[in-house]
């Protein structure tokens, strides 16, 4: 949910694609990235299916996508990628992350990246998107 509560956004688990909304539930935008091989043949639950999105946080200005991107059930061996969007469903940027994160949040004022790790749950990761934001 936008911290204003005027949108709020869904993104998927086996699908590379979100939906924003707008708080009375209207769909706004639907955001299609990427299916997987022969996945809408009838098999909700597939073994071997990509995990995308595992964790979404939202500012005002933009919605982080942690994405995974992995066929395992064991992401603490992957480092996935962390995917900016604006409200409009424009991609703004993306950082691969050199852990294995799998949570997060975000500075109000879109600065830092506070993270922990599958392997390292003890110890907090900070990313600064100074450089890769507009």
């Amino acid at each position: 949910m936008k911290p204003d509560e005027k949108k709020f956004a869904s993104f998927c688990w086996q699908v590379k694609m979100f939906r924003i909304y707008s708080s009375d539930g209207t769909i706004e935008k639907e955001v299609f990235l990427k299916k997987q091989k022969d996945f809408f043949d009838g098999q909700w639950i597939r073994k071997n299916a990509i995990k995308y999105y595992t964790c979404v946080r939202a500012t005002n200005e933009y919605l982080y996508a942690l994405c995974q991107d992995e066929h395992s059930h064991d992401l603490s061996g992957s480092n996935p990628t962390l995917e900016i969007w604006d409200w409009n469903g424009n991609p703004i940027a993306y950082l691969k992350l050199d852990q294995s994160i799998c949570s997060f949040d975000v500075t109000d004022d879109n600065s830092k990246v506070y993270a922990t790790s599958f392997n390292d749950m003890d110890k907090i990761f900070v990313y600064n998107t100074d450089r890769i934001m507009p």
